[in-house]
């Protein structure tokens, strides 16, 4: 409906205004001293790589299309709001509002504690880790925890600004997980490896033919596959490929 376009251009616009203002605002922000805890993380997000976890089902339809496809192609996510999201893209890395579906930046997270660590909130999106070239940080930025739900503004993930990120909690340490926006989309030539792990093998046997489906799909395209096996306290312990497929 025409009303219903005005009324998106009208959010549009005013959304844009707010990216600037909030722009303009950062950049006259006083110069912070950046403590010990926060240089290291920023060390951690250049020097680890970016990953993404998916079900087994997923990775298969992307090794089938030799490409992740956004939210908005797939229209997946849980309360997957195309407005919203496009705001906070603009927002957070400075993508046009008009920029195609196809084209929208892919999501994942920095592994800050290695490629093989993994939390409750990386597990919750899948078993089957796909671990990015170093390459793919030419064209991403960053943010501490996730960009739609804080509106964050993106930092590049070559030289990440320290002052956007909290400061360590005394106890627990960094209680939060680093974004990374893959701008220009991702492809099979930027995934350096796929990990598959046990989590929820045992308790979804349908998926067990989906995991062994990633495995030849990978095999047949030459990309390199590692097998892993993680407990209740999210450790990790490597598998051998005949171990993991004993489990399936």
């Amino acid at each position: 409906k025409a009303s219903d376009a005005r009324d998106r251009h009208a959010r549009a616009a005013i959304s844009a205004l707010l990216i600037q203002k909030k722009r303009d605002l950062a950049a006259k922000k006083a110069p912070e001293q950046v403590d010990a805890s926060k240089a290291a993380l920023v060390e951690q997000v250049k020097s680890q790589p970016i990953v993404i976890n998916y079900h087994p089902g997923s990775v298969s339809a992307i090794l089938d299309s030799g490409r992740v496809k956004s939210q908005f192609e797939t229209g997946e996510g849980t309360w997957f709001d195309p407005d919203g999201r496009a705001f906070s893209e603009a927002m957070t890395s400075g993508v046009p509002l008009t920029t195609p579906d196809a084209q929208r930046p892919i999501y994942g997270t920095v592994a800050t504690e290695g490629v093989d660590s993994f939390t409750q909130y990386t597990r919750s999106y899948g078993g089957v880790r796909l671990v990015l070239k170093d390459s793919v940080k030419d064209r991403s930025t960053v943010t501490s925890g996730d960009s739609f739900e804080r509106r964050h503004i993106g930092s590049p993930a070559r030289n990440p600004d320290p002052t956007l990120f909290p400061k360590a909690d005394q106890e627990n340490g960094y209680q939060f997980y680093v974004e990374a926006q893959m701008l220009g989309g991702v492809s099979l030539e930027d995934v350096e490896e796929i990990v598959l792990t046990d989590d929820g093998v045992a308790d979804i046997s349908e998926r067990h033919e989906q995991f062994r489906e990633v495995i030849a799909k990978a095999d047949a395209l030459g990309i390199k596959t590692r097998f892993l096996a993680i407990d209740s306290e999210h450790k990790t312990t490597s598998l051998t490929r005949e171990q993991y497929l004993e489990r399936l």
